[in-house]
């Protein structure tokens, strides 16, 4: 079982690091134009900047998509502002800075074992602050 939600956390930092790289290259294409009109970027080699086809605006981009989203982000910031400054360091390093348990352990102190016991309490314990928002949501 344990197996099966480690590959699970590593397909979950895979697919984190590929969108964080594929948003870095694109925002590199974005600032890669020097403003020197018909001269091609250094980042769009063998490409005409006029031949390149726009994408279509992505349909989960509605303005209540995006307020829905930033609800979300205010919510888990507060929920994360709830937990002890050990399991929010924790929870930072391991699911935003995609750190290994083994390098949270170097580098609190902790066994490796200590470390994936305080992740999971801080999970459960954002868990049930974000169901209580979610059931606040459903009395209105």
């Amino acid at each position: 079982m344990r197996a099966k939600y480690i590959a699970l956390d590593r397909r979950r930092q895979l697919c984190r690091r590929q969108a964080h790289n594929m948003q870095s290259a694109d925002e590199n294409r974005q600032w890669a134009s020097d403003g020197s009109g018909g001269r091609k970027a250094p980042g769009w080699v063998g490409s005409d900047n006029g031949s390149r086809v726009a994408l279509p605006p992505h349909p989960e981009a509605s303005m209540e998509h995006l307020l829905e989203q930033s609800e979300r982000r205010e919510e888990l910031r507060l929920a994360l502002a709830t937990l002890p400054e050990l399991d929010r360091y924790l929870i930072y390093q391991r699911y935003f800075m995609y750190a290994s348990t083994e390098e949270l352990a170097a580098k609190t102190g902790l066994t490796r074992h200590a470390v994936d016991t305080r992740l999971w309490r801080a999970r459960k314990s954002l868990r049930e602050a974000l169901k209580e928002h979610v059931h606040e949501y459903e009395r209105i």
